[in-house]
């Protein structure tokens, strides 16, 4: 990761400031007066002004060296291509001299530490930046060719242009929108050539075209232009070189970190095989808290014999960390005496409580699983013994079943009006409708979970899920307001209530998930785990046979009297 990664879009911005000065100011000269010849060299300039802004996401100074050669290009267009462009040539100047104050921006301090030593050097170090090197080839390779078969086109056509008979035909009208004109030669020949702009071409214009045995039918003011595909093609290959320059930055900064002396750090960490999870204490009860991908090593002898409820849970041991930990930072971790290699960058870090006593953050059990908030916890899911039930429909999902069900019906019908029979779309309107109704049913009104200390039961759109607590179950939620169980090798959702809950039978996702955080921490702390409750029968509720029934008479309604 960059520093501040927002400063890209500064450098998108200009270019695209760039382009809409040059675009909204340049004189719109029409091809009847000046001609409307092809511009591979003003195509190639934009395209690399828009390649800069695309190269800045991927590797800066990459971006700067666009931008120079975008700089370049400009004035040469202008001169070669005849662009009209005048002092509009000078702007690029303005997105080198922002993507170099974007490229020269630097992480703030790094945190200050008394010692510095180099860390072991790995026998052989791992390839990093391969999915980016080959992607990148790929995007130069893609687009170079592409670019070739361009210019090579356009020459051949320019040939066959150049050796055309040219003759004067009529403008007789105006076709396809404005963006044709029908021509007559003087032996009486129609045909429809198409144009940039039909208003340059008033009805009754003689105007001069192209004529050859081979098809060719062009109008000599508007010759054949291939070259406007250089402005997406040279921001593909643009691309490619971000990904290389990437790709080769990251090699060279892995090969520093263990070239030169580091910043040493004490940490905590916790060895997951092929990702650290650091702890680096800080002041006031705090820690920057971080994950380092590192090349996979199996776990110490003997570990594999442990107890599973033990390995369950989580012993931060103490480490050493070298290297700058910030995002886009590269580290490495030695834990036991062994220098754990990272494969890519720190992605990001956080500042968390820190409980120094137990070497985790602050709110998060000895399993990982973070603490219960009381204020989460609702009164009646303070003992799991008893059988807890929670439902995900509320008033919000029947509201939501009446207005998408005869929406879906709406959209079926209007598609198949006209092309079946009376009877036919009737029958189609009563299908669709109990189809609509079968798929709300499953997806916002069925769904629930029945829990207890034994473990919880869950009934999903298409079929259910028992599982017993165990050490391993992991309880969270997700960005779309489910609360996602993982139990060893199979995760499931359970759908919370969207909106207000209501009491008893529906929760929202953190009274939710707070629930079954509590029941599991009271069975496996109390070895009261048993078999997850049953589940019972689950049947449709009369409203949605309501539902159904109203939608299914008035489309038969409507199409009686269609």
């Amino acid at each position: 990761m960059r520093p501040y990664p927002r400063a890209d879009h500064l450098v998108a911005g200009i270019a695209a400031a760039v382009l809409l000065v040059t675009v909204f100011t340049v004189p719109d000269v029409s091809c009847t007066a000046g001609g409307c010849d092809p511009e591979p060299v003003m195509s190639i300039a934009v395209g690399v002004l828009a390649a800069t802004a695309v190269m800045s996401y991927l590797h800066r100074w990459a971006a700067v060296g666009a931008g120079v050669v975008c700089a370049v290009l400009w004035p040469i267009a202008d001169r070669v291509d005849d662009s009209q462009l005048g002092w509009r040539a000078l702007l690029p100047l303005a997105l080198v001299v922002v993507a170099v104050g974007v490229a020269r921006l630097r992480w703030q301090e790094p945190l200050a530490s008394a010692v510095r030593r180099r860390p072991s050097t790995p026998h052989r170090l791992p390839a990093v930046g391969t999915l980016s090197s080959i992607g990148g080839a790929l995007l130069v390779a893609a687009g170079l060719a592409a670019m070739g078969l361009t210019l090579w086109r356009q020459n051949q056509v320019d040939a066959q242009q150049a050796a055309a008979d040219r003759l004067i035909a009529e403008v007789l009208e105006h076709v396809d929108d404005a963006n044709a004109v029908r021509l007559r030669l003087a032996d009486g020949t129609e045909f429809v050539a198409e144009v940039l702009s039909a208003s340059d071409y008033p009805v009754g214009l003689p105007v001069e075209v192209l004529i050859d045995g081979a098809g060719l039918r062009q109008l000599s003011a508007e010759p054949y232009d291939i070259t406007m595909l250089f402005l997406p093609l040279v921001p593909v290959a643009g691309g490619g070189v971000g990904l290389l320059a990437q790709a080769y930055g990251r090699r060279r900064m892995l090969r520093r970190l263990f070239a030169e002396p580091q910043a040493v750090h004490a940490v905590r960490v916790l060895d997951r095989g092929d990702e650290i999870a650091v702890l680096l204490p800080g002041p006031r009860g705090s820690a920057r808290q971080f994950t380092i991908v590192v090349v996979h090593e199996c776990p110490p002898h003997g570990s594999d014999d442990e107890d599973s409820h033990a390995r369950a849970r989580v012993n931060t041991v103490p480490a050493t960390l070298f290297g700058d930990p910030h995002a886009g930072g590269w580290c490495a971790v030695e834990v036991d005496g062994r220098v754990r290699v990272p494969t890519r960058p720190v992605a990001e870090v956080e500042i968390v409580p820190y409980d120094s006593d137990r070497g985790l953050p602050a709110g998060i059990e000895d399993d990982g699983e973070p603490a219960v908030d009381p204020a989460d916890l609702l009164p009646e899911d303070q003992d799991p013994s008893t059988l807890r039930e929670h439902h995900a429909a509320t008033v919000r999902s029947w509201a939501g079943t009446a207005v998408q069900a005869p929406a879906i019906v709406t959209v079926t019908m209007a598609a198949a009006a006209g092309t079946v029979p009376a009877m036919a779309l009737a029958v189609l309107g009563v299908v669709s409708a109990g189809v609509a109704c079968e798929l709300a049913w499953r997806y916002y009104l069925r769904p629930c979970a029945y829990w207890n200390v034994g473990g919880i039961s869950v009934l999903t759109p298409w079929g259910s899920r028992r599982s017993a607590w165990t050490p391993d179950t992991a309880i969270e939620i997700t960005e779309d307001g489910e609360v996602l169980l993982t139990d060893g090798e199979f995760t499931f959702a359970v759908p919370a209530a969207a909106g207000r809950p209501a009491a008893g039978v529906a929760r929202s996702p953190l009274q939710l998930a707070a629930a079954l955080r509590h029941a599991r921490r009271i069975a496996l702390d109390t070895g009261r785990v048993g078999p997850p409750p049953g589940l019972p029968a689950s049947r449709r509720p009369w409203p949605l046979y309501l539902i159904w029934a109203a939608i299914a008479a008035t489309a038969v309604a409507l199409t009686w009297l269609a």
